[in-house]
């Protein structure tokens, strides 16, 4: 996803198509951080997946869909996007977020994916590392605005990666950054490691969409600055 999007800016329906019968555990995920978000696995007929119907809150539909089921969803779309000009009441036609980049360093694919969708709903770019080291040459490369960083991962863990980009920034070598920590261990002692190796925050997997904007904003706020070629007085 490219260009700025506004804290309450949502997908309105994410549509995925089935291919090794793997896929309905990670859609569920994916709807469960992405709340309000209409999510849809396309299935072959007789896929197994289709017995699950009844008790997942992923919208399962048979390849091919018709096109009645194509209209249902432009229909769906139209409505959702009805209400939001509805709720908006005080546009801004004169102020542009700055799009902040936040790399994702974490070895596994699920997370990645999520930690993606999620970053993208908040309006921020993505960028991702599969572990400490490469996440170290991606920095060097491109100095990201913030972190998320795992802390388990193979080649180069996470309170490693960290210890050596804090210290390339206290030489001078790399632009200075927030590093939050995000695992799946919730002790005390593996929340004191991450401050020691100098994170600026912790989050607890699996990390609530809402908890996320607000520990990113508060580590790197995305600030509106005014839109160059528009006068907000109205000037000509």
């Amino acid at each position: 996803m490219s260009g700025a999007l506004s804290s309450d800016v949502m997908p309105m329906m994410l549509v995925a198509a089935e291919i090794d019968g793997a896929e309905l555990t990670l859609m569920e995920k994916v709807a469960a951080a992405l709340p309000g978000v209409s999510v849809v696995l396309a299935v072959l007929a007789g896929s197994v997946t289709l017995k699950a119907r009844e008790r997942t809150p992923v919208d399962i539909r048979v390849l091919p869909l018709s096109p009645g089921e194509l209209e249902r969803f432009t229909l769906r779309v139209d409505r959702v996007l009805s209400n939001d000009e509805a709720r908006q009441t005080s546009p801004s036609p004169f102020y542009a977020q700055v799009v902040k980049q936040v790399l994702v360093v974490d070895d596994n694919s699920v997370n990645q994916l999520l930690s993606r969708a999620q970053l993208e709903v908040l309006g921020y770019d993505v960028t991702v590392a599969s572990d400490g080291e490469e996440a170290i040459k991606v920095c060097l490369e491109s100095p990201p605005d913030a972190v998320l960083m795992d802390l388990d991962m193979p080649v180069l863990g996470g309170c490693d990666a960290t210890r050596r980009l804090r210290d390339l920034q206290r030489l001078g070598l790399l632009a200075p950054f927030p590093i939050v920590a995000s695992t799946s261990a919730q002790e005390a002692a593996a929340q004191q490691e991450c401050f020691d190796a100098g994170m600026d925050g912790f989050l607890a997997k699996p990390i609530d969409l809402a908890v996320l904007a607000e520990e990113l904003h508060r580590v790197v706020p995305m600030r509106p600055v005014p839109c160059p070629d528009v006068d907000p007085l109205g000037h000509t």
